[in-house]
């Protein structure tokens, strides 16, 4: 298949190049595009045939969950059991930014993101293309790194170009990522920081006032 580019600002996304990647999504295509960490391969959250197929497009087990990406808090909590007074505490100081926070999955959320885990992995993006991709799509997109699995972070679309082009529907162009890092992962439910990421361990704790794992 051809993989078109699109060329979007980055600052100030243009609305019709947004909705035209954004009905890629509604149609259940795969977009690639930037975040304020690395880019994403995002499809619909609730499409599961898009879902399995950004699965094989990367070649990504099964058993490893995937991260969404939401626009708000309350797409956010459209997809939890509950969000405790620390989880709140982080959402309102490193959202949006490059947090990944592991909740506790309602029923709403398809087995397949959550491998079977019943947590979720939630954040909102510091990025106006990713930000206005999600609200144009009207739908949570996956997170996922635009990478094969096990293969370095995706920086640019140089990068994408050469890996997936071919494999998925469109590749948006909004510049290279700010940070260049992928988001630190911190299971609320068990207060473990199981990735670190942009953000440091000491940031997290002085925000929590208490040590984590």
């Amino acid at each position: 298949m051809e993989t078109k580019v699109l060329r979007v600002n980055g600052e100030e996304p243009e609305p019709h190049r947004i909705e035209e990647a954004a009905q890629v999504i509604r149609d259940g295509g795969l977009v690639i595009f930037p975040t304020d960490t690395l880019y994403g391969l995002g499809v619909s959250a609730f499409n599961q045939p898009a879902v399995e197929r950004m699965f094989q497009v990367k070649r990504r087990v099964k058993e490893k969950a995937v991260s969404v990406l939401v626009a708000n808090f309350v797409e956010a909590e459209f997809l939890i059991e509950e969000v405790s007074p620390p989880a709140l505490n982080l959402m309102s100081h490193f959202w949006p930014g490059p947090l990944t926070l592991l909740f506790k999955a309602n029923d709403k959320v398809p087995a397949m993101l959550t491998a079977n885990s019943g947590k979720i992995g939630i954040r909102i993006p510091d990025n106006k293309v990713a930000l206005a991709l999600i609200k144009a799509s009207g739908t949570p997109l996956t997170g996922s790194s635009a990478n094969l699995s096990g293969k370095p972070d995706p920086l640019g679309v140089e990068e994408v170009e050469r890996e997936l082009s071919g494999q998925v529907d469109l590749i948006i162009d909004g510049g290279r990522p700010k940070l260049g890092k992928p988001s630190t992962v911190v299971d609320i439910t068990s207060s473990k920081v199981l990735r670190e990421g942009s953000i440091g361990m000491e940031r997290i704790e002085e925000v929590l006032g208490c040590k984590i794992g």
